[in-house]
């Protein structure tokens, strides 16, 4: 695996365009559900080792506390990139929170290594088929630009990896990334990162106590939320209220404020973009 000072190249997914999405002397191979639109500008798509795209070696896994020798691991690391894998980091950002028993955070028990590794190689724990099976990845992630490196697919706010590191386990367990950006369902991630058991509930105004009152026992029994738009909204002006259609969000919390006229049921949000914004009652410019 490792040899001298050469680092770790993953032979099973490799930092090429195979890896990105199934080509031929025509052009990409679309899998099923990908359309062309999705792997637009992929072609000018690099791939980099991790400390050439920080351009120094000031990153780790995690960003540790400054108070403590704990972990800072938040929502806000997460910032999606240019594929709609919204559902699954919509998960992640939700499980965030979760500590285990042992003390640790849920996140960061999935991984081998929370560290930095001379030899290039990171594992991650994912529950495939009724078995935790180590994925292993190596430190390539496709970037974007020239002068200035970015990650081009999910990366964190800060200088920390783990997301990255997440992300790219789950494209290669599916294939490639065009795979895991053509949409999915958040409970098949919870499945598979939890071993736990998920529920998908529809939502419609005729059940809205019914959701509600379910979202209120969640939260008081410690569950982890996550919510999502329809990408049919011709009935609904959900894009003037700052919400995207199609699109999957973490939930941080429910809770009743008092306004005006009352008690108003309110929940809160983050969007995986790490930008944008609900703008109707309770946003940061309402009066309420």
């Amino acid at each position: 695996m490792y040899k001298g000072n050469t680092p770790w190249t993953d032979p099973l997914f490799p930092a090429e365009k195979k890896s990105l999405c199934p080509f031929n002397s025509k052009g990409w191979v679309l899998p099923e559900d990908v359309w062309e639109s999705d792997v637009n500008g992929w072609e000018k798509i690099k791939w980099c080792r991790a400390e050439e795209i920080f351009d120094s070696n000031n990153f780790n896994v995690f960003e540790k506390s400054s108070s403590n020798d704990k972990h800072k691991i938040s929502a806000n690391d997460i910032q999606q990139g240019s594929i709609g894998d919204c559902y699954f980091l919509s998960v992640i950002g939700s499980l965030c929170n979760i500590y285990l028993k042992s003390g640790e955070k849920l996140i960061e028990d999935l991984f081998l290594h929370t560290k930095q590794t001379k030899e290039h190689v990171y594992g991650v724990y994912i529950f495939i088929n009724g078995v935790w099976e180590l994925v292993l990845v190596d430190d390539y992630f496709p970037y974007i630009g020239s002068a200035f490196k970015q990650f081009a697919f999910a990366s964190s706010q800060g200088n920390e990896l783990w997301v990255s590191i997440l992300e790219k386990a789950w494209a290669k367990i599916n294939g490639c990334y065009a795979k895991i950006g053509c949409g999915g369902t958040p409970h098949e991630v919870f499945d598979v990162l939890t071993e736990a058991y998920s529920e998908q509930v529809s939502v419609s105004k005729s059940k809205a106590n019914e959701i509600w009152n379910k979202m209120v026992e969640s939260q008081k029994k410690g569950f982890v939320m996550t919510a999502g738009t329809s990408g049919d909204v011709s009935n609904l002006d959900i894009e003037e209220m700052g919400l995207s259609p199609g699109h999957a969000y973490t939930v941080l919390g429910v809770d009743e404020l008092e306004g005006s006229r009352g008690k108003e049921k309110v929940v809160r949000l983050r969007n995986p973009w790490g930008n944008g914004e609900w703008n109707g009652d309770w946003c940061d410019s309402s009066s309420k």
